[in-house]
């Protein structure tokens, strides 16, 4: 018995781990014991162009990009599933309240610009299998592409940067809506998962603009349930108007959206749900 409100959330191919799990008998009597034989029947597969992982250009990739013979499908599906929407739960929720996404983007620095060029040929490199995967390899590129588009400061905790920084851009974002609704004392969340040592670079700039430091908070400082309840209830209040945090420590679960006016994801996408 298994119970869940997202059997699939980021691949196609959670449907097979679903029936692989639920019902191995039945896909071996389809001839559907292996992935690809269930793959050829109910996906697709389409050429996509996407950004290449060093960030300096553009590749072709397949895609399983959706289902196939859905009606079919769903009939296997519905052999183990019982399928409850919302409407049949009755179960109370927060108001939702919509807005838009806003991509706010900045001119990447000389220096970034010159490290992302380094990159690229670092991963050309380990493409032709001319590297040693234990010197270099894709996921050290990416990671250190990522870290370098934050802030220099991640991988070179020396170095002094200007205000072309993206930890800026989000610190004066911060303090702009801060000031626009501050007589309704509004809330933010900024998410940051790569880079945390910017936490306290971000608080001291924010501070320096004029917003107080015990209203500024950062969720790892919160061990306890019980510190993380007070928290979050000094959140909904309007006591601390800015919240640092993770998505794995302050993704979904967290229940201060009383006041919550923008929330702002420094290296990850839209899409992180606070309740």
């Amino acid at each position: 018995m298994g119970a869940t409100g997202t059997p699939i959330s980021n691949s196609i191919s959670e449907m097979y781990i679903l029936l692989r799990y639920f019902i191995p008998n039945v896909l071996q009597q389809m001839k559907m014991s292996q992935f690809d034989d269930w793959a050829s029947i109910f996906t697709k597969v389409e050429s996509t162009l996407e950004i290449a992982p060093e960030g300096t250009g553009y590749r072709m990739r397949n895609r399983f990009c959706k289902f196939y013979n859905l009606p079919e499908l769903m009939q296997v599906f519905s052999l183990f599933a019982d399928v409850k929407l919302i409407e049949d739960l009755n179960i109370p929720r927060p108001a939702i309240h919509t807005g838009k996404p806003e991509v706010i983007s900045i001119e990447p620095s000389e220096f970034v610009k010159q490290y992302i060029l380094e990159l690229a040929e670092r991963a050309e490199k380990i493409r032709g299998g001319h590297v040693d995967p234990s010197k270099d390899n894709m996921l050290l590129v990416t990671t250190q592409g990522k870290s370098i588009a934050i802030d220099p400061r991640i991988l070179f905790p020396e170095m002094e940067v200007g205000r072309e920084s993206k930890i800026y851009a989000v610190c004066d974002r911060v303090k702009q809506l801060y000031d626009q609704y501050n007589e309704d004392k509004a809330f933010q969340i900024v998410f940051l998962d790569s880079g945390i040592q910017m936490y306290e670079m971000m608080r001291q700039d924010l501070v320096e603009q004029g917003i107080p430091s015990h209203e500024i908070a950062f969720i790892h400082n919160a061990k306890t349930d019980i510190q993380k309840t007070d928290l979050f209830e000094k959140c909904r209040k309007g006591d601390i108007r800015v919240l640092f945090g993770s998505t794995a420590k302050c993704g979904s679960g967290t229940n201060l959206q009383d006041r919550l006016i923008a929330i702002h994801h420094v290296d990850e996408h839209p899409g992180v749900p606070v309740t």
